[in-house]
């Protein structure tokens, strides 16, 4: 199952398969996802229950990475994701999809929200994009099948 989801900030993200597994970036965002009664596995910031991953607005990637999260939702603050260092979004981008919620917004966020956990039909879901405009560790790769390549009838082999 792979889309593309457009969130708050106009960012299309590809989703390889279904969103299930979620890291919250604040306080906020996590009780937004656990009142949709996600499945919220990490938090930066303390929330009963579910495993902290730095201080809120600063999530630290090691511990997200160690969460294998399907996503991670961010709040945005004027058009773009708020933490406390823009580099973090580089950084948590290669661990999973990082999706912008705009928590200014509540009725567009909970829709949002639903959209990405496939609980609510919403035109937010865009066909996925060309393969060349995806970043290269979305792309397809072929995977190893452990035997070599048949040789070719008029070549030699060295």
């Amino acid at each position: 199952m792979r889309r593309t989801f457009v969130d708050a900030t106009g960012t299309s993200v590809p989703l390889l398969r279904a969103v299930r597994r979620l890291v919250a970036t604040d306080l906020e965002v996590a009780a937004l996802l656990l009142g949709l009664g996600a499945v919220v596995v990490g938090c930066a910031g303390h929330v009963d229950g579910i495993e902290p991953v730095g201080p809120a607005r600063a999530p630290d990637p090691v511990a997200v990475a160690a969460l294998r999260p399907d996503a991670i939702v961010v709040g945005t603050a004027d058009g773009v994701p708020d933490l406390a260092d823009e580099r973090l979004v580089v950084a948590l981008r290669r661990i999973a999809p990082v999706i912008a919620v705009d928590l200014a917004r509540p009725a567009a966020a909970v829709r949002d929200m639903r959209a990405l956990l496939g609980s609510d039909d919403d035109t937010r879901w865009a066909p996925p994009p060309p393969a060349e405009q995806l970043p290269p560790w979305l792309r397809r790769v072929p995977a190893p099948t452990g035997r070599r390549r048949a040789a070719d009838p008029g070549h030699e082999e060295r």
